[in-house]
């Protein structure tokens, strides 16, 4: 089984850094979807991205046998920085969405494409920042291996807390907001004071947040799904051994949640699908 991952990952990693390149051209190419959603989308595509380096080296390191500190640390650096960027957007992402639709004049007014911006660059400094503090952790300890359950035993602990944190945080987010979006499915049913020129626009408006909440709400399931296993794992080891096979074959689905991302984004974003076919379609 380890020989198959071992072929596998390298090839997922090359899907995983073209998809997701694709995902930021297409936002970056596209003028009309310079807005605080796709903005986010790009964030998340270029830390999916990043998982896919650490792919394609972690696969070249294996086959070739190469093994020297500098690679090691470097493929470790960009698993972690993958891992802490998404973790904290999923969290930030959900409180974004909830402040969009409970409080949308507030929102408006106040979240523009230059702050969303300066928030995800403070999100990408913050895991920069953790991910060399456990990656120096890890070599102030010098084990000599390439293993991550050496390099990070000491920092694991700090990792599972983080996550649990921003799950909780989006889990309430978004049950908020879903609550919310209840209520004001009632509230425009039952207006029947509003002429139905007044209405449709009000149901437009709503229908789009509702689908980038939508969207991010499924990024946020798939990826706590694809990768809970591998941190309870990676935390269990602390106490016990847990053969490097399990702890291998938890960390496939891992990837593939950076594989999925990219058809979510292109499924339920009908911009971005657009945007996506009209680029695709000038080349």
């Amino acid at each position: 089984m380890v020989d198959i991952i071992v072929v596998v990952v390298p090839v997922l990693g090359l899907a995983v850094m073209v998809l997701n390149s694709l995902a930021v051209i297409t936002v970056v190419r596209t003028r009309s979807l310079w807005n605080p959603s796709h903005l986010y989308i790009s964030s998340l595509a270029l830390s999916d991205l990043l998982l896919g380096v650490f792919m394609v080296i972690s696969g070249i390191r294996k086959v070739t046998e190469l093994f020297n500190r500098p690679v090691c640390l470097t493929m470790w650096f960009f698993f972690v920085l993958c891992l802490w960027t998404s973790i904290l957007l999923t969290a930030v992402i959900s409180i974004d969405r909830f402040t969009c639709v409970a409080f949308p004049y507030l929102y408006e007014r106040v979240v523009t494409n230059r702050r969303v911006i300066l928030a995800v660059a403070g999100t990408w400094l913050l895991s920069i920042v953790l991910s060399v503090v456990m990656i120096v952790v890890g070599v102030v300890r010098g084990p000599d291996s390439c293993m991550a359950r050496e390099i990070f035993e000491d920092t694991n602990l700090l990792s599972m807390v983080v996550f649990l944190l921003c799950f909780i945080i989006s889990g309430v987010m978004y049950g908020l907001v879903s609550r919310l979006a209840l209520r004001q499915l009632k509230i425009v049913a039952c207006t029947r004071v509003l002429v139905q020129a007044d209405i449709l626009p009000l149901r437009e408006t709503f229908r789009q947040k509702m689908r980038a909440v939508k969207l991010f709400a499924v990024v946020f399931v798939v990826f706590v799904s694809c990768w809970l296993p591998h941190n309870v794992v990676q935390f269990v080891e602390r106490y016990t051994d847990v053969p490097a096979s399990v702890s291998m074959a938890l960390s496939v689905p891992g990837m593939l949640h950076s594989l999925c991302n990219f058809f979510i984004y292109l499924v339920i974003s009908n911009d971005f699908r657009t945007a996506f076919k009209r680029m695709w379609k000038r080349n």
